[in-house]
């Protein structure tokens, strides 16, 4: 099982996240972030680890945390076992459960 934070500081603007895991390795696929777009944290089956790097580059476009999961999850037909989590630099967020991501 694996547990993710996304947060951003309001008065500064600053983000972080942080991860743990019963799986070795694991963390280091779930946080991505970019300080200018904001972070997301991608787990669940793989390949949900690689959602990460697109919600960054999403967000990197000035699309928003919503924006951003309905369309990186919506096509995948492996998304009810995975799981995404956005926080975009304006504080925007957005998350997606699969039914079977357990």
């Amino acid at each position: 099982m694996t547990f993710s934070l996304l947060a951003q500081d309001p008065s500064t603007g600053a983000l972080g996240g942080a991860a743990t895991t019963g799986s070795i390795c694991v963390g280091g696929w779930v946080l991505r972030g970019d300080s200018r777009f904001g972070m997301s944290a991608s787990q669940g089956a793989a390949p949900s680890t690689m959602w990460g790097e697109e919600a960054i580059l999403s967000l990197g476009q000035g699309v928003g945390a919503q924006s951003v999961v309905d369309t990186i999850t919506g096509p995948d037909a492996g998304r009810v076992f995975r799981q995404l989590s956005v926080l975009d630099a304006s504080g925007g967020t957005a998350a997606f459960t699969g039914e079977k991501n357990n």
